[in-house]
């Protein structure tokens, strides 16, 4: 299959923050254009799915949340044109009635197409910067089992594993403490539960069941203040559901 598509994103406007040193400002409209090619294909009696999509993102006048100095508060600024390439692929496979296996890769480079620059520097950056957030490389691999306990009743377990590169945080220069990367991290999760055939469900869990502490975002308050956004530490819990 192929598709292209267009977005965008209406324009604004930023109150003033702690600082009355500058005033409200406005930031405009983002557009992008997304080409994708891809395939979806079965194998094996539809026991092995493979699928796969490449893609190319064309974005313009990209807003971005940047710390601005002057006011003291965060604002959203246009920030010149950015292209992302990317792909991904994923594949299950029904080993047997009762197990079943996943596995997904995606590669991502997103940069900035152009030099961008503002004065004063709230973002300062060269073509070929990353954009924040963007991981390069993430997978993930999951299994499934099954099996049944009685006529009405099975038994299921999961056991899922997944990994993300380390990324930029911020489009910025000068280094503050918000220009760290963020690093990359892997998180495995366990369940284990019954299903009836009525609907009803109960499982255990455990998710983050290393307890990888790692960071989601960082923000500069300063050349020595980060304030960091971590993920949920170990989670252990008992979960309960109906079907209908």
């Amino acid at each position: 299959y192929a598709l292209a598509s267009s977005g965008y994103r209406p324009g604004g406007w930023n109150r003033t923050g702690l600082s009355q040193v500058s005033s409200a400002s406005a930031y405009g409209t983002d557009t992008l254009w997304n080409y994708e090619v891809g395939a979806r294909t079965s194998w094996l009696d539809n026991r092995l799915i493979v699928n796969t999509v490449a893609y190319y993102i064309d974005w313009t006048d990209i807003q971005l949340r940047v710390f601005d100095v002057v006011s003291l508060a965060a604002k959203i600024q246009n920030v010149g044109k950015a292209e992302v390439f990317g792909f991904e692929i994923e594949v299950d496979y029904q080993v047997t009635d009762n197990l079943s296996l996943s596995a997904n890769y995606a590669y991502t480079d997103a940069s900035l197409a152009e030099d961008y620059s503002l004065n004063p520097p709230t973002v300062d950056a060269a073509k070929g910067t990353q954009l924040p957030g963007s991981s390069k490389n993430s997978f993930s691999l999951f299994a499934d089992w099954q099996r049944p306990l009685t006529s009405g009743i099975k038994l299921l377990v999961n056991a899922n594993y997944r990994y993300i590169s380390s990324r930029a945080n911020a489009l910025v220069s000068g280094g503050a403490l918000g220009d760290l990367p963020i690093p990359s991290a892997e998180f495995v999760n366990l369940s284990a539960g019954i299903s009836y055939d009525s609907g009803v469900s109960v499982s255990v869990f455990a998710n983050n069941l290393f307890d990888e502490r790692a960071i989601q975002s960082r923000a500069s308050l300063g050349p020595f203040l980060d304030n960091l956004v971590m993920t949920r530490p170990r989670t252990i819990g008992l979960r309960a559901g109906y079907q209908f």
